[in-house]
């Protein structure tokens, strides 16, 4: 793999956040994770963590009856101690945007970040800068000219997508834009 090629993998805006590294289970290295899909359906041997801007692979020890957990428990190759897991707390997790299609539908607002946003009522665009994951409530942060908005999710109607331009028309409810 050419150097062009790597810096592209493993730079974040190429893949989509698939959960987070919560926190450390037990003093063997596993580390109790969140994911943004049916935790069963992962059967990939890798996944990416979020380290100082850059993305890092962490190879998978699979225990399937540990995945079957809401919150399922997962030990990575070479995390061997409790401090080692303690210091991957808190990190997002990534897949490649061609890998992550499996999983989740890349057309939801929360695997949208960084895309311009329209709404077809007012026309007023913004940028999609955040998802935040509110359980029964899941919003995105979207900055309309220095103005930061919150769009529910399931309020929402996402009419367009172009990965491409990194572009989404949206009907967002009434009297969110003003």
């Amino acid at each position: 793999m050419k150097f062009r090629e790597a810096k592209k993998l493993l730079n974040p805006e190429n893949n989509i956040r698939i959960g987070q590294i919560l926190k450390p289970h037990g003093y063997k290295g596993h580390v109790k994770i969140n994911l943004r899909f049916d935790p069963v359906k992962l059967t990939e041997e890798s996944v990416f963590a979020g380290i100082s801007g850059w993305l890092i692979p962490f190879f998978i020890e699979y225990d399937q009856s540990n995945l079957e957990a809401l919150k399922p428990i997962i030990k990575f190759y070479d995390v061997e101690d409790e401090q080692q897991a303690r210091e991957l707390a808190g990190r997002e997790i990534f897949l490649p945007r061609d890998i992550a299609k499996k999983y989740v539908n890349l057309d939801n607002l929360e695997f949208l970040i960084n895309y311009t946003i329209e709404d077809k009522n007012t026309a007023k665009t913004g940028i999609i800068t955040e998802f935040v994951d509110i359980e029964k409530n899941p919003l995105v942060k979207a900055d309309f000219n220095g103005e930061e908005i919150l769009i529910p999710i399931n309020g929402t109607q996402v009419l367009k997508v172009s990965h491409k331009k990194k572009y989404v028309k949206v009907v967002l409810p009434p009297g969110l834009l003003h």
